[in-house]
């Protein structure tokens, strides 16, 4: 016996398919911005900075070759004698290149481990959410579309029992589980007697009939016979 669906409201199966076509709609366009999110965010970090850094350092290599030559013409042509030049401002513009070239290397190899990171994390999300949606792209089309067919058999079914040929089904449909039991309770009685009657058929002995003389009335009982001679003798 098939499974059986106790329905009591059409318009909720209904709802229920729009509900689930709004989910689709929300979920599809969630993941589609999440997806443009990450995008650009690989491309930020792998590609825009360490574009930016890699000429930084180069600047900053410049920087450092023009502070430390700076530095040499201040310690060549500002010397007086044997007194040497302090060149405070040129040495500290070394030493400002200097940190500036070491910050941009420390940028870069920041960007490479960031770059590892944000791949790795990447293949998970993709991962995690990759069934999901599929399930959109797929399956919940189809849901919807059999939710919408099962909505149009059960209005269908209710107008059909609403017509004058189903008056008569109308008293006995909807069966429910109770009744189903029953009936096939039944059914098994009926079987279970008919076995028995059959049995009971085959073990009784045969039981002698009629014979055509009695049945057409030629033959006359013993007690009939003894009444005849005895009018006779008298």
């Amino acid at each position: 016996m098939g499974q059986r669906a106790n329905v009591t409201s059409i318009d909720a199966v209904d709802d229920f398919a729009a509900a689930l076509l709004c989910f689709k709609h929300e979920a599809s366009t969630v993941l589609e911005g999440l997806e443009q999110q990450l995008q650009r965010a690989v491309q930020w970090i792998q590609q825009d900075q360490r574009q930016y850094w890699k000429h930084e350092l180069r600047r900053s290599e410049q920087q450092l070759q023009e502070a430390k030559l700076n530095l040499q013409r201040c310690l060549t042509f500002k010397r007086i004698g044997d007194h040497r030049p302090a060149c405070i401002e040129e040495k500290r513009a070394v030493e400002r290149a200097k940190r500036r070239e070491q910050v941009c290397r420390d940028k870069i190899e920041a960007v490479r481990r960031w770059s590892q990171a944000i791949s790795g994390a990447v293949f998970e999300y993709k991962a995690g959410v990759g069934e999901l949606g599929q399930w959109l792209e797929t399956d919940a089309a189809r849901t919807v579309g059999l939710l919408e067919r099962i909505g149009r058999t059960l209005e269908e079914y209710v107008a059909a029992l609403a017509s004058p040929q189903a008056a008569e089904a109308m008293g006995r449909l909807p069966w429910t589980d109770e009744q189903w039991e029953k009936s096939a309770q039944g059914e098994e009685e009926e079987e279970e007697e008919d076995r028995e009657e059959v049995v009971a058929e085959e073990d009784s002995p045969e039981q002698p009939g009629p014979t055509a003389d009695a049945t057409d009335g030629g033959d006359i009982s013993p007690g009939h016979e003894d009444g005849s001679e005895k009018g006779a003798s008298s």
